[in-house]
């Protein structure tokens, strides 16, 4: 048995491990046999960046990743909204507290407006229009 690529598992599946994933059921229908050289020269630790494993005429290849889908899109978006926002709340945490306690100056306060202003902007993107989001930026 030799080691095989399973193009929709996009992996390559060792033929020393080849056993333990028949008795698993995972050994893959849809391998094809590639050379011990292919198993070392295709190592994850040998991908390149923007690349994954195909086929290519066939033959195993590094391959351009498939282009993110609308929903990966949207929740990248959806994270780098939550982090700026996160941002926003770590850095006026102190002044909101001091607001409270009615022990802020008048320059932490207008400040502090200005952060807030910034996370309302942010708040108010909409997300699902990602990749074509216009980020606000703290003024």
């Amino acid at each position: 048995m030799k080691s095989v690529f399973s193009a929709s598992e996009k992996a390559i599946y060792p033929a020393f491990m080849y056993e333990d994933y028949e008795i698993a059921g995972t050994w893959p229908k849809d391998g094809i046999e590639i050379s011990d050289e292919d198993v070392v020269a295709f190592n994850a630790n040998n991908q390149p960046s923007g690349k994954e494993l195909g086929l290519v005429d066939g033959v195993l290849a590094w391959v351009d990743l498939p282009a993110p889908t609308q929903a990966e899109l949207v929740s990248a978006a959806d994270g780098k909204k939550s982090a700026l926002l996160d941002e926003v709340n770590s850095k006026t945490q102190t002044w909101q507290t001091q607001l409270t306690l009615g022990m802020i100056n008048d320059a932490d306060k207008e400040v502090l407006i200005s952060w807030m202003k910034y996370a309302q902007e942010i708040s108010a993107v909409d997300t699902s229009l990602a990749p074509n989001i216009i980020w606000p930026e703290m003024k």
